[in-house]
């Protein structure tokens, strides 16, 4: 016959040998089981309100660096209109002048590497590089570059289309960098030639290196194709390191934004992240922080946890220890009152101490329930530590938001340039801090704005406004200033360092334009006419926002009664 042993027997012998073990026991299990339910669940719920927190913070981080990203872009562009004007200037393209303007263009422009102009009649060019890196020895693959980039260019000469390369290492600075194309259009619209420009990212570098929080969070640009253009680690950047892998990066081609908690192959590790693309790049902003680094603070909250529950679990044993010991009552009372524990550990509630207990069941009744008690205020201590994390958290969210509103004060709604109180505001400082140089103002209303709305309604006077304004954001220097003055058909352009001739000439070049480009809108062409006045002053601390305004509407409206096509300098 097989005799079968039970493995757990000698730990039932020993137990069963002393009612001071059992009871000791029971004090064990009715102090973890709880714990053990109980806190995977506290963790899990906290744990998930700081994710879901997190995630909606990096998403708008995320988010709030496309728009400056844009603007950066279109600055480039917009620098290119404005050597585009300067080479037009010039008789015959002379060859020294063209390179002294260029030299002086790379110059002023930080990103700037190298420019190409390749003129279309007569398929020559002129390459110049940035002086600080001419002594390079890469410089002379650089121009080898740059002739392959106009041999390739050299014969379209119909082409006329302005565009962006996709990002690419730079032979010369080894870091990221793309390539402008800009096509010079004369005024009958005949292609002089094309300039090409090598430009530095330095300042997606810049912008994302401002993004810094916990010991691991940061900010990452990448291109269309997972490369690196901007990151905290500036070998990956000079290597343009690929994050293809990374899931995230695979989920920028499939949505705009949104956020994703994912394992990070390029960090090896698990990371939460949120990203934004950057739609007319094809770039895409990713804001990521490890996820170690988040649940690190609970850590420590829940090491503290149970190193009080285990010290109290040793303070329970030892008043079960001294009870048992105090009890002196027949076998047949012990025997009721030990069937009466049995029953009651299984559900694990105290309740009220039964009548005419025993003195010590009583102290370790009462014992047993302070316990229970301080476990339950360790417990809403964690829940109110949780709540005032997540609180300031949604503190940080409100604070981001503010201050994109913040950045919208400063626009007219309606056209999207400068409004009036902005305008002022930085006139004022350039008054104060450019004193002995001139400032040029120039003022202008449309003449037959109000027959317009009058004949055609509101929505076409804000079509014009809205063409207005556009004409004078693409054909102004970018350290000038167009606003919208009043809200209605008053526009206003500060010219910095102005002078007589160039203002006179900016504002002819304008008067032109918008006379010459007449609004389209249900087959119904609204042509435009333009009053101006202009005044230019050199700044002296007796020169004033208010003084300089009132002059110019003083010679706008001397122009509306002499002529409205004339224009006059004061």
């Amino acid at each position: 016959m097989i005799k079968i042993i039970n493995p757990l027997s000698p730990i039932f012998d020993y137990l069963s040998q002393s009612i001071s073990r059992m009871i000791m026991l029971t004090f064990i299990l009715a102090l973890s089981l709880p714990l053990v339910f109980l806190l995977p669940s506290l963790n899990e719920n906290i744990w998930d309100d700081v994710r879901n927190d997190n995630l909606v913070k990096h998403k708008l981080l995320a988010t709030s660096l496309v728009e400056p990203i844009k603007l950066k872009v279109l600055s480039y562009q917009s620098s290119l209109k404005s050597l585009d004007s300067q080479l037009q200037s010039i008789d015959s393209f002379d060859q020294k002048s063209v390179e002294l303007i260029i030299k002086d263009f790379i110059e002023v422009k930080e990103d700037v590497i190298a420019v190409t102009l390749l003129l279309s009649e007569n398929a020559s060019f002129t390459t110049t590089v940035k002086e600080e890196f001419q002594l390079s020895p890469r410089y002379a693959n650089q121009r080898k570059d740059l002739d392959y980039i106009v041999s390739e260019n050299r014969y379209r000469i119909h082409d006329t289309e302005n565009s962006i390369s996709a990002v690419f290492k730079s032979t010369i600075s080894t870091q990221p960098a793309i390539l402008l194309r800009h096509h010079i259009i004369a005024k009958d619209n005949m292609k002089i030639g094309t300039l090409f420009v090598e430009t530095r990212l330095g300042y997606m570098q810049q912008i994302c290196g401002q993004i810094s929080f916990g010991n691991k969070g940061h900010c990452a640009i990448v291109d269309n194709e997972g490369k690196i253009i901007a990151h905290p680690n500036a070998a990956w950047v000079s290597q343009m390191k690929s994050l293809s892998n990374d899931k995230i990066v695979q989920q920028l081609k499939h949505s705009s934004s949104g956020t994703l908690d994912y394992f990070s192959s390029a960090n090896n590790e698990a990371v939460i992240g949120g990203f934004a693309m950057v739609d007319s790049l094809d770039w895409g902003v990713i804001i990521s922080q490890p996820k170690a680094e988040i649940d690190s603070p609970f850590a420590g909250i829940k090491n503290a946890i149970f190193i009080w529950v285990g010290f109290g679990v040793l303070v329970a044993l030892f008043i079960a220890f001294i009870v048992t010991r105090m009890i002196t009552r027949p076998l047949n009372t012990l025997v009721a009152k030990a069937k009466e524990l049995d029953v009651r550990s299984d559900t694990y509630r105290l309740g009220e101490v039964p009548n005419r207990s025993p003195i010590e069941i009583k102290v370790l009744w009462r014992h047993l329930a302070k316990l229970i008690v301080d476990f339950q205020e360790a417990n809403s201590e964690v829940k109110s530590l949780s709540g005032s994390l997540s609180k300031d958290l949604r503190k940080v969210v409100i604070e981001l938001r503010e201050t994109n509103l913040k950045k919208t004060r400063n626009v007219d709604l309606l056209t999207g340039i400068t409004n009036k109180e902005c305008f002022k505001t930085e006139l004022g400082k350039s008054l104060q801090i450019h004193a002995g140089e001139e400032v040029g103002i120039i003022l202008f209303d449309i003449d037959n704005y109000k027959s317009i709305v009058t004949k055609s309604g509101q929505n076409t006077g804000n079509d014009v406004l809205k063409h207005v304004a556009n004409i004078l954001r693409n054909n102004i220097r970018s350290g000038d200033m167009a606003v919208r003055y009043n809200d209605k058909d008053r526009f206003a352009i500060y010219i910095n360092s102005s002078n007589p001739e160039s203002l006179q000439g900016t504002a002819n070049k304008l008067h032109a334009l918008v006379e010459s480009s007449p609004v389209i809108k249900e087959n119904d062409a609204y042509h435009l006419d333009l009053s101006m006045g202009l005044v230019i002053e050199t700044i002296n601390e007796k020169l004033t926002v208010g003084s300089l305004m009132a002059e110019a509407e003083r010679v706008l409206e001397d122009s509306k009664y002499q002529d409205q096509s004339t224009t006059k300098v004061a």
